[in-house]
């Protein structure tokens, strides 16, 4: 017959964790977060809305925006970026490019 007094039963275990402490702090005062939450917001909805990173930061004051990449730049060309230099990074060569405001 079930226990029904709501007393816990001995052969139950009670699981414990520990959790760190955590700050809160504003996001004024964390900017180096800023890139990581916009990524995972654009990764969230980015399918839903359709709009791209760029039109994004543009659309809220945030800019210029820069990119650099060892490979091919025709991609970054064709939705609307600018290669202003070259450079070498790690022994490899890589183009500098920005999106214009």
């Amino acid at each position: 017959m079930a226990d029904t007094s709501g007393a816990v039963s001995a052969s139950r275990s009670v699981r414990r964790f520990y959790v760190p402490p955590m700050i809160i702090s504003p996001l004024a005062n964390i900017p180096d977060a800023i890139q990581t939450l916009a990524k995972w917001f654009y990764d969230e909805w980015h399918a839903f809305d359709g709009r791209s990173i760029e039109f994004i930061a543009l659309s809220r004051g945030i800019g210029p925006l820069y990119l650099w990449t060892p490979g091919s730049t025709q991609l970054y060309e064709h939705c609307g970026w600018i290669e202003f230099a070259s450079a070498t990074y790690a022994s490899r060569p890589i183009k500098l490019m920005h999106f214009p405001k």
